[in-house]
C-alpha cells in the first residue's frame, strides 16, 4: 500500500484520519501492518457455514482449493474427564486420539484435536489421515451416519508450538471451536477441538424466515 504520507496526499486528508482508516482495515484482517515496513494487502478471508456439516475435503474443494493435512500426533489414550463428558463415554475409556495440520493449496490454516471411541471405530489408527475425510472413513469403512453437529466458537491465543505449525507469531488470536457430531440416535460419533487461524477465515451463520 501507499505510504500514510501518500495517502494524505493524493486523497488531500489529514494524517489522523488515515491511521484510523488503517486501524480499522487492520482489525478486519483487510491488512497486514509490518514496523518499518508498512502496511499490505492480505489475502480475502475464506467463508465458513457455521450450518453445514461438512468435511473439511469437501469444504475445501466446493471452494475449488485442494486440501491437505499432516498427522502431528496420533495416539490411543484414556479419556479424561473433560473428553468423555463431550462423547458420553464411562472415565478411562481407550480412545482415538490425533493431531492434524490441515491446509489449502498448501497454507497452513487449522490444527484439529480429534477424539473418537477406539471401541466403536477398531483400526482407526490404520487408516491414512493425511490423504483423505476423516467422515468419509468414518461412513464407508464402518457405516457411520453423520447426522447433526453442536459447535461453540471462542477466541483463543496460539502458544508457540500452535504457531509454529500455523505459521504465525505466537500470542496471535484465533478462533477455538469445539465441536461434537452425533448420529441419528443422537450419541457421539466425534469430539473436535479446532484451532483456526482468525486472518484466514471469516465465519458465516445464514437465517431464513420458518
Amino acid at each position: 500500500m501507499p505510504s500514510e504520507r501518500e495517502l494524505c496526499a493524493s486523497l488531500d486528508v489529514h494524517r489522523e484520519t488515515v491511521r484510523r482508516a488503517i486501524a480499522s482495515l487492520r482489525l478486519e484482517g483487510r491488512i497486514d501492518s509490518r514496523i518499518g515496513s508498512g502496511h499490505y494487502n492480505t489475502r480475502p478471508k475464506l467463508e465458513k457455514e457455521l450450518t453445514d456439516l461438512l468435511s473439511f475435503t469437501r469444504w475445501a474443494r466446493s471452494m475449488g482449493m485442494e486440501p491437505g493435512s499432516r498427522i502431528l500426533r496420533q495416539e490411543c489414550l484414556e479419556a479424561s474427564r473433560s473428553v468423555c463428558g463431550f462423547l458420553q463415554v464411562p472415565l478411562g475409556t481407550r480412545l482415538f486420539h490425533a493431531v492434524r495440520l490441515r491446509m489449502l493449496d498448501g497454507a497452513s490454516l487449522l490444527l484439529e484435536y480429534v477424539y473418537l471411541s477406539e471401541e466403536a471405530y477398531p483400526g482407526l489408527s490404520d487408516c491414512d489421515l493425511s490423504s483423505g475425510s476423516l467422515y468419509a472413513i468414518l461412513s464407508e469403512r464402518y457405516g457411520a451416519e453423520l447426522y447433526r453437529g453442536h459447535e461453540t466458537i471462542s477466541i483463543t491465543y496460539l502458544d508457540a508450538w500452535e504457531a509454529r505449525h500455523l505459521e504465525v507469531s505466537a500470542g496471535s488470536p484465533a478462533f477455538f471451536v469445539r465441536s461434537v457430531v452425533t448420529d441419528k440416535r443422537d450419541k457421539p460419533v466425534e469430539y473436535c477441538k479446532t484451532v483456526m487461524r482468525w486472518d484466514r477465515v471469516r465465519l458465516v451463520c445464514r437465517r431464513e424466515e420458518p
